[in-house]
């Protein structure tokens, strides 16, 4: 006969597989594989967006420093330091923590679904949230997945954003090449985004306890004059549109909709 002891340990152990996915699906009401996916895309989105905001004239020399014997050094090699892995590798050591600016956003019948959402501005603006069902704490619980997805993604995500060859960061690391997470439907449903918030409306905000992030360190230093900016604004607009797929709900619905339709 087995003692009360073994008992309640064999029972444990029954339980602990049940227990680990109650906990796991606590974290999010998407799917596992949906939201690695969503996961990949955000951090890339977050990650093409920081690189953005760097002066792309600011230079990094990398390679080997040895000299030839005519005194050159044919082997030493100029980057965008941008696209640097000093940088990114600087860069994604923090990036998870962008998560807790995300909630998740349950839409309202008949359509209900659910999305993972910024309801904060990649500036820190105030996004519209009135009247919206925001779980705020799904963002947070998110950080987790992002740290789980870079520990095996890490070199794959460094990689890839170091080339200047890819169109689309977003489709190559998360749905083609790099990490491949994400199935071709998945990847074809652009991410959701809110509207900015109007200023004359106070109580349009997220809650009162919520913790805003921190600008990097060096935000300052990578701040672009704004003429310069706006010169980049109007020559890379097509690139910027492809790279930043983020539409609005009625969009979003129509689009799913038309997805639907063709499969």
């Amino acid at each position: 006969m087995f003692s009360h002891q073994t008992l309640s340990s064999r029972l444990l152990l029954v339980l602990m597989p049940v227990l680990a996915v109650l906990i796991t699906n606590a974290e999010s009401s998407l799917p596992s594989n949906e939201t690695v996916c969503t996961v990949c895309r955000i951090l890339v989105s977050e990650a093409n967006w920081a690189v953005e905001q760097i002066d792309p004239n600011k230079i990094i020399e990398h390679g080997s420093f040895r000299v030839d014997p005519n005194g050159h050094q044919p082997y030493k090699k100029k980057k965008k330091y941008a696209r640097s892995e000093s940088y990114l590798e600087e860069l994604l050591e923090d990036i998870c923590d962008k998560f807790r600016s995300y909630a998740e956003l349950t839409t309202q019948p008949p359509l209900e679904s659910k999305h993972i959402v910024r309801w904060q501005g990649f500036n820190k603006e105030r996004l519209q949230s009135k009247d919206l069902k925001l779980d705020y704490d799904v963002g947070k619980n998110l950080i987790y997945k992002c740290n789980d997805f870079l520990e095996e993604h890490f070199d794959d995500v460094i990689d890839s954003l170091q080339r200047e060859d890819i169109k689309n960061y977003e489709h190559f690391i998360c749905g083609e090449e790099a990490a491949h997470v994400c199935t071709e439907e998945q990847m074809s449903m652009p991410m959701m985004t809110l509207p900015e918030a109007p200023e004359d409306d106070p109580n349009d905000h997220p809650e009162d306890d919520m913790e805003v992030e921190e600008p990097h360190p060096d935000e300052v230093d990578r701040t672009i004059p704004i003429e310069e900016k706006m010169a980049l604004m109007d020559q890379d607009k097509e690139e910027e549109e492809e790279e930043h797929e983020h539409i609005t709900l009625e969009e979003y619905q129509k689009a799913k909709a038309e997805v639907k339709d063709e499969l």
